[in-house]
């Protein structure tokens, strides 16, 4: 039988009491076609929407045809939600699983990430802490850049570099420590393909103070003290011809007391000013 109802044709194999009874389907003019057994004017336990855009929905429904409990939405483009629903809302506890393979599972709030969740891409990153409305927020994560650079550390406040992490480069290049929005900032250890190292206090993604070594293009290599950004306290100093300066520095140059060797195994021991004995 047919039977029309004001918001669309529902057909059944049972007309009993003219009510909506047994299995069939229930279509409604927007498009929507349920399909399940109906229970007076109530679709009851599992039932399946099928949408004008291809998406679907199997699961539980309230008695306004909504969904509401236990169910997975399948949308469109491959991606599909499982979890709790309130009132075609996906709120609580639920997975969802994307086309490109990336999976979710956690919390959700209106239908966003929300609260505690793991997110794991398909590109291997992974994401374990708080999220908020769909970002994850803080806790543990894995940034891979499009040039190539790796972050694994922490996140805080929406925003990925801002704790302790490691940060991998495409050069070769790896620093671990502290981070500040997107920077070395704090603590931390600096090494580069070319032998260069770095340990002690950075400031905004610049070596600021401590222990360092600086390897420059042209071979020479330093050894020794940082402070304010700059070459400054006591270090070595080998040139690429062969020289070596032990003794102290300022701003980047031998300044105060020293001792400069020769590879003839002579010496000038003396106060310095740049390249200029003064002493």
């Amino acid at each position: 039988m047919a039977e029309k109802y004001k918001n669309g044709i529902y057909v059944c194999d049972d007309d009993e009491y003219n009510k909506r009874r047994a299995n069939g389907k229930y279509r409604f003019t927007e498009g929507k076609i349920y399909e399940h057994d109906f229970d007076d004017e109530i679709v009851t336990e599992k039932s399946t929407i099928n949408y004008p855009d291809s998406s679907r929905y199997v699961g539980e429904l309230n008695d306004l045809g909504m969904r509401h409990g236990n169910g997975t939405y399948y949308a469109a483009n491959g991606d599909a939600f499982t979890g709790t629903w309130n009132n075609d809302v996906l709120s609580g506890l639920g997975t969802a699983l994307f086309a490109d393979g990336s999976k979710f599972d956690g919390i959700f709030l209106d239908n966003f990430f929300a609260y505690q969740g793991i997110m794991k891409c398909a590109n291997g990153n992974k994401y374990n802490g708080v999220w908020r409305n769909g970002q994850f927020y803080e806790g543990h994560g894995v940034r891979v850049d499009e040039n190539g650079d790796r972050y694994n550390g922490e996140w805080k406040n929406g925003q990925f570099y801002r704790g302790y992490g490691v940060k991998a480069y495409e050069d070769g290049s790896k620093y671990t420590g502290e981070f500040f929005e997107g920077l070395p900032h704090g603590k931390g250890d600096f090494r580069s393909p070319n032998g260069s190292y770095y340990h002690g206090t950075w400031k905004n993604g610049q070596f600021y103070e401590g222990r360092g070594v600086r390897v420059d293009e042209n071979g020479d290599r330093y050894d020794g003290e940082w402070k304010n950004g700059q070459i400054n306290g006591v270090g070595i100093l080998r040139y690429a011809n062969g020289n070596i300066y032990r003794g102290h520095f300022e701003n980047g140059i031998p300044y105060g007391t020293g001792t400069l060797y020769y590879p003839d195994g002579n010496k000038t021991e003396d106060v310095w000013r740049g390249n200029e004995l003064v002493g």
